[in-house]
């Protein structure tokens, strides 16, 4: 049985936080008292970097979001580009949504993914548009 996927284009939005209780809160409430609805976040040390860490969010929508964002140190990841793919979550589908990938000759740039219910959202990161293009053909092959 086909699997239908929901793909679109995510622009994320990174921010560099010190290690440090507090740090990633800090800018959290920001977005928030904007008015931000955040579907991703996720934050991890920078290894080559001791007490440093990112932050990466999405979505930040219209000016006063974006105005900020941008106030808190935030700015579009340019460093790569990429796609926030759904769908229903069946046994399989990580490996499923690699291959067409691997298959498509892309390397990844970062995944992470989650399932919540029924559900899972999976951001993908490619390391250029051209890439992402290619990437969401190869997913929708594998739908």
């Amino acid at each position: 049985m086909p699997m239908s996927y929901q793909i679109s284009k995510a622009m994320l939005w990174s921010v560099e936080v010190d290690d440090k209780p507090g740090a990633v809160a800090e800018k959290l409430q920001v977005l928030a008292d904007s008015g931000a609805d955040l579907q991703f976040v996720t934050g991890r040390r920078v290894p080559d970097q001791p007490g440093r860490g990112v932050l990466l969010v999405y979505p930040i929508r219209g000016k006063k979001q974006e105005d900020a964002a941008m106030a808190a140190g935030f700015t579009t990841a340019t460093e790569f580009t990429a796609l926030r793919v759904e769908g229903t979550n069946k046994p399989g589908i990580g490996n499923r949504l690699t291959q067409a990938i691997a298959e498509a000759g892309i390397n990844l740039h970062e995944l992470s993914a989650i399932v919540t219910g029924k559900k899972f959202a999976a951001f993908i990161a490619f390391d250029t548009t051209t890439e992402i293009d290619k990437g969401i053909k190869a997913i929708r092959r594998a739908s």
